[in-house]
């Protein structure tokens, strides 16, 4: 049976993988710290109790269009024994994505569960799955556009008084969405431990229109697939690498980022513990993604920073470094909240393998 829910994992990994998906929303290079924002099943997966986070995002705020990104979520777990399901979680979350000082506002409230079992008797082998419906808000500002036939050759200048023609339909949609994902723990060692993780978001497709096109030129919203992969490796007492892939896809859209933190603690058996974890990743064709994460008990806070090198047509087609405004910065708070006894581990040490 072991043998049998392993194969039935990697398959399932791998349909997620192989989906075929036809504009991206929301991202965050923080992504392997905002699970909830891009996987259900990691509705309540901490080692505390209950856990609030908030993250904001700003994107370019040198150009004409910049981005703003906030989300904010609270998760809760709870030991439980039935029928081999040991751990379950709950979740909310309020994600706000604003681009261009209002043009385009999409706004995700989504609630989510997820529930936890080993897949053997030595628990080494974990396995979470996860369910979120989400009420999503897309609103968009016509008049926030300005079209040829507005130019006022008197004023030299655009005139928003003058009509355009345009006729816009859909302006303001609201419809439900439905993700699921799976979480796959692996206990490698006492000093290794591998996480996989992939999801689907939004499957439910829903017409996405925005303006009175031919429906050969609608827009739709397209069904969204994560896939992520982790490793913490303790090398020493006190320092212990952690890389990170991480890949999504949108419609014609795709994301890679791939780099790793390194965690340093001062103390290895201490209440009073702290860590500091420098990271370096790259965002494939995009961007170089620096950061660092501070962790004192129950606080942790991380601050990373996107130094684009992409090509950007719309700039007169040169490179740019980032450092004007036109990278993104990115904060994130994270408050773990402990409120019950524990009588036991949730995450028991396995034993060693020869």
């Amino acid at each position: 049976m072991q043998h049998i829910g392993i194969r039935l994992l990697i398959a399932a990994f791998g349909l997620l993988i192989q989906t075929f998906v036809k504009a991206q929303d929301y991202t965050f290079s923080q992504s392997g710290l905002l699970g909830m924002a891009f996987n259900p099943s990691q509705a309540g997966r901490h080692p505390g109790d209950a856990k609030a986070t908030l993250a904001h995002r700003s994107q370019w705020l040198a150009a004409d269009l910049p981005y703003q990104s906030t989300f904010l979520s609270f998760e809760w777990n709870k030991p439980v024994r039935f029928k081999g399901w040991e751990n379950v979680g709950l979740g909310a979350l309020v994600l706000d994505d604003n681009l261009g000082q209002g043009i385009l506002r999409n706004t995700w409230i989504q609630g989510g569960a997820s529930a936890s079992r080993f897949l053997d008797a030595g628990r080494r082998h974990e396995l979470r799955v996860g369910v979120g419906i989400c009420l999503s808000t897309r609103k968009l500002n016509n008049n926030s556009f300005l079209f040829e036939n507005q130019f006022n050759t008197d004023l030299n200048d655009f005139d928003t008084g003058l009509n355009s023609g345009e006729i816009f339909d859909g302006q303001r949609q609201v419809y439900f969405q439905l993700h699921t994902g799976l979480t796959y723990q692996f206990a490698i060692s006492h000093r290794a431990v591998l996480e996989l993780q992939a999801a689907t978001m939004g499957l439910n497709k829903r017409s996405d229109r925005l303006s009175q096109l031919p429906e050969s030129q609608s827009a739709y919203q397209k069904i969204r697939t994560v896939f992520s992969a982790s490793l913490r490796y303790a090398l020493l007492p006190g320092f212990s690498l952690e890389p990170y892939m991480f890949h999504n896809r949108q419609g014609r859209a795709s994301e890679w980022v791939v780099g790793s933190w390194f965690s340093f603690s001062n103390k290895s058996n201490s209440k009073q513990r702290i860590y500091v974890a420098p990271g370096a990743f790259v965002r494939t064709n995009d961007a170089f993604i620096g950061g660092v994460r501070f962790q004192y008990q129950a606080i942790q806070a991380t601050v990373t920073y996107d130094a684009t090198y992409s090509k950007v047509n719309n700039a007169n087609t040169r490179y740019l470094s980032g450092t004007g405004g036109l990278g993104s910065m990115e904060l994130s708070l994270v408050y773990l909240l402990n409120y019950r006894f524990r009588g036991y581990s949730r995450y028991p040490v396995p034993c060693q393998t020869i």
